[in-house]
C-alpha cells in the first residue's frame, strides 16, 4: 500500500534548523533537517534541474544529479532546489516513487519547488489543458496528488491554480509557470488564468 502524507507546519523560526522524521505504525524513518530562510537573505544558494527522469533503461540522469547534488551540499549549505520539470518519466505512481527514491538522500533536507513538465503528464493530454483534465484521473492527476501544497496566489481577478506560481526568497522573486497548455492559436490568450495572473 502506499500512502501520501502532507503535514502543514507553521510558526517556523527564520534562519533555524529543524529536525523531523517520519512515523507510521511501528516504521520510523531516519532523522531528517532542514533550516529555514535568514529575513534578508542576501545571499543564498539553490539548484535547479530538470529533464532528469530516469526511465529505467540504462539512463540514470536524476541518479548522476542525486549524486553530485548529494556532494555540493555536504560542504555548502544550499537553500532550496527548483526542479523545472520532467521530473518523472510518466505521471504514473511507480515513476513518482522512483523519482523520490533516487533522491532520498538530497529532498528531506531542502525545500523544492517543482514546475510541470510534459513528462510529468501521462500523456493522455495532448492539445488539451491538462492541469483540468476531469473528470478522469488523466493528465497529472499523481502530480497533484504529490505536490498539493505549490502556493496559490491571487493577482488581480485571477487566482493561480497551484500549476503556476511565484514565491519570494530574499531580495528576488521566482515564478513557475505551466507550459503544458496549449497556446499555439487554439486558446485566445485573453481569456487564459495563467495568462491574466
Amino acid at each position: 500500500t502506499l500512502y501520501l502524507q502532507h503535514v502543514v507546519i507553521g510558526n517556523l523560526e527564520p534562519g533555524t534548523k529543524y529536525f523531523y522524521r517520519v512515523i507510521q505504525g511501528s516504521q520510523k524513518s531516519q532523522l531528517f533537517n532542514f533550516k529555514t530562510a535568514e529575513l534578508n537573505d542576501k545571499k543564498y544558494r539553490f539548484f535547479m534541474a530538470g529533464d532528469m527522469q530516469d526511465p529505467g533503461n540504462g539512463v540514470q540522469r536524476w541518479k548522476d544529479t542525486a549524486k553530485e547534488m548529494k556532494k555540493i551540499m555536504e560542504s555548502n549549505p544550499v537553500d532550496f532546489f527548483i526542479c523545472i520539470g520532467d521530473m518523472a518519466t510518466d505521471d504514473k505512481i511507480d515513476y513518482w516513487i522512483k523519482f523520490f527514491e533516487i533522491g532520498r538522500e538530497v529532498l528531506p533536507y531542502m525545500v523544492m519547488m517543482p514546475v510541470l513538465g510534459n513528462h510529468d503528464t501521462d500523456g493522455t493530454t495532448i492539445g488539451k489543458e491538462i492541469w483540468d483534465c476531469n473528470p478522469t484521473p488523466a493528465g497529472v492527476a499523481d502530480f497533484k496528488k504529490i505536490f498539493k501544497f505549490l502556493p496559490v496566489e491571487t493577482r488581480g481577478s485571477v487566482t493561480s491554480d497551484g500549476s503556476y506560481y511565484s514565491f519570494n526568497y530574499g531580495s528576488a522573486q521566482f515564478t513557475g509557470l505551466n507550459t503544458e497548455v496549449t497556446y499555439m492559436g487554439t486558446v485566445n490568450l485573453k481569456n487564459d488564468a495563467q495568462y491574466t495572473w
